[in-house]
């Protein structure tokens, strides 16, 4: 996967609200093949990103 389609990924996650759930963020890193700050850091993206188009 592309980082793009890692961040899509985690757009469609955060929507769905499964960052909600304790230890998502560890389960997503491994999926994903990424570390947990990257998975916060495309967190903080994905909502800054929403923030902007509303």
């Amino acid at each position: 996967m592309t980082p793009d389609e890692k961040i899509a990924a985690v757009r469609e996650l955060e929507r769905a609200g499964v960052f909600l759930l304790k230890g998502a963020v560890a389960q997503v890193a491994e999926d994903l093949h990424v570390s947990e700050p990257t998975v916060y850091r495309y967190v903080k993206q994905v909502r800054r990103d929403d923030a902007l188009t509303f």
